[in-house]
This record gives structure tokens, sequence and C-alpha cells, in this order.
């Protein structure tokens, strides 16, 4: 951790002590268990202009069980009615606790699950943010624990800003949410409209108060007029994460809410990154500098184990280059469908 950490627990207990919290929610006589992941919250200045925001903090688990069965993107769960559990208008995901998937996610198909009225959760099989194909699950969740909970949401994360942003039904007076688009290569804009509660995708009438930020997901907060604070409360991951890498950029932030390096990244050849002694050539780690309004780019070098500051010879391997409360490009030649991260922090 950093001297001045911005992030910390609200338990006092150490990093490794897991809060023992159990809440039981009944469900037609049965009970289902969540047990919670240690609480923290993590504090970010938020700038006029652009902002570079990892949201490394994840919402509670309404759902946490077994799972039974799979077939064709269902899941039956040991709990009676997961519907009953779901708000029709939010977003969810299924994330995997333990097993051979230990990691994967599964976005929610809402409405399915919500109408299939019984045990079952239906996976979105059409989601580009699944980590697995979740048609081919089969067997390999039967016994492990999974938990849904819901996305992150830009309405979500507007009531994290310590103070109002600003809206207006001109979308270049309002402040912005940006998510990168890694399939287009460009930014989806959504602006705040004028009542202070509507988000709309710039350029188009489509309200996006209900637009997930994936795990795993940067984003950019632009401030017009006024400075204000991002004040994220959540749970901490403790389970794996799977990563899933497109070819060429993507906007990133970290699966827990640490600093990370390059090597804790695991970001080498033998893990299917390019490096080259020509930094164009290399995979890189882009990341926003306030100050400069441009990029710090860090390459692979064609060892392919370090990486280096692009214009220098600073070497940045072992560096935490990566905020806990930022977000980074990483550019890559080749893509991978599911990088496994091992959970480390001892929780």
């Amino acid at each position: 951790m950093n001297s001045s950490p911005k992030f910390s627990f609200i338990s006092s207990s150490a990093l490794c002590a897991c809060l023992s919290l159990f809440a039981s929610t009944l469900a037609f006589g049965q009970t289902t268990t969540v047990t919670t992941a240690p609480v923290g919250v993590i504090t970010k200045s938020i700038a006029v202009g652009n902002n570079a925001v990892g949201l490394t903090l994840i919402n509670s688990a309404i759902v946490s069980t077994s799972v039974t069965s799979a077939s064709n993107s269902v899941l039956t769960l040991g709990v009676a009615n997961v519907g009953s559990l779901l708000t029709s208008t939010e977003p969810y995901y299924v994330e995997v606790m333990g097993g051979d998937l230990e990691g994967d996610r599964f976005d929610v198909d809402v409405s399915a699950t919500i109408a299939a009225n019984n045990n079952t959760v239906v996976l979105l099989a059409s989601s580009t943010e699944n980590t697995f194909p979740s048609g081919s699950v089969g067997v390999l969740l039967n016994g492990f624990t999974i938990q849904i909970r819901k996305h992150v949401t830009l309405e979500q994360i507007q009531q994290s800003m310590a103070t109002t942003m600003v809206g207006s039904n001109t979308s270049s007076a309002a402040d912005q949410i940006q998510i990168f688009d890694s399939a287009s290569k460009a930014y989806v804009s959504h602006f705040l409209r004028a009542d202070l509660v509507t988000w709309r995708q710039v350029g188009t009438t489509t309200v996006t108060s209900k637009r997930p930020v994936h795990p795993g997901k940067g984003i950019f907060i632009s401030k017009k007029t006024s400075a204000g604070t991002l004040t994220m409360l959540g749970h901490v991951r403790t389970n794996d994460f799977v990563q899933k890498f497109v070819a060429g950029q993507q906007l990133m932030s970290a699966p827990w809410p640490v600093d990370f390096s390059p090597s804790d990244y695991a970001a080498t050849a033998s893990s299917g990154w390019v490096g080259s002694n020509t930094s164009s050539l290399a995979d890189q780690i882009q990341i926003f500098n306030p100050i400069s309004k441009a990029y710090d780019s860090y390459f692979l070098r064609g060892d392919g184990l370090t990486w280096r500051q692009v214009g220098t010879t600073t070497a940045v391997t072992d560096t935490k280059i990566m905020k806990v409360d930022g977000s980074y490009f990483m550019k890559r030649a080749n893509a991978d469908a599911g990088r496994l991260y091992v959970n480390n922090l001892g929780l």
C-alpha cells in the first residue's frame, strides 16, 4: 500500500482478515446464505477535465449458493426463486467462486430469469463480456458456489459523487462518463441530463442510467466546470479473477483494490504478451497523465520480461504504475479469452 492509501477498510481488521458476517434470506422455505466480503471505501479527487477512473470495489452478493446442474446457459441453483431477488431494470452478473471456472463471469438474462420464476438463473449467452462460453459450462460448476451481483451502473457512479454533477440537455455542457468500446476502438460517451437524474448516450435518445461498467473495465469521468470527489463504497473480491483481453486497446482497471505493476499482471511473453525493443511493435500499458493531458506509455522489451517507459531507459517491471483508483489502456497484439489472475491478498 502507499503511505497515504486512497483505499481503506471500514473494518479495523488487517487486510487478510475476512469479515465473518452472514445474511440469510428466506425464500419459499429455503435459506440463501450470503457471506460478505471485506468492505472498504475508495476516494478519488475528480478534477475539471478528464479523469481516468478504476472501479475496483464490487457490489455485495444478493445470491451466494451452489450450482446443482447446468444446461444451455441455464444454471440450477440451491435457492427456490432466483428471479424474485432481482429487479427487472438492473443489470446483474454471475461470478464463480471456486472450482475449474473460479473467477469466470457471466452476464445474467434478467428478464428470462424473472420469467422462469424458479430456482434457475439464465445466463446471457450473447454477452461479449462473458469470460467463458455460457453454453459450455456443463458439469464444471456442479457443487461449486456462484454469486450474483448487481453491476456498477452510471447512476451509481453519479450517486457516489460527493458534489452534485453538472447536468444539461446540451451534451457538451454536461458532465460525462466515457466508456471505451474495445470492438470499435472508440469511446461511447454518456451525459447527465438537466433533470440531474437521467443519463443519455451522446448523439442518441437512448437512456443509459442503468448502463453497467463491467468488472475489470475502466472509465473516464469528464467534469465540465467544477471539481468533485468520488467516494466508492463496496466489497473486496475474495476469489480469483479471469480477465478477458482483446487484440488492440482496452481500458482496464484492477480486479482488487491495490496498485499493480506489470509483473503483478504477469505481463510477459510466456503469458502471451508480445515484446520488442522497438516500442511501437511491443505490447504497451498506457496511463493518462492529468498534468500533461497525454499518455505515459510503457512497453514490453524484446526479452519478454522487462517493461520500460517509452522514450527512456527506466525499467518499471516491478513498479506499481497502475493505481488502485485509476484506469489504464492495455494495448495487445494478441487476444486472450480468459487470463486467470490468482488472488494473493490472503482474502
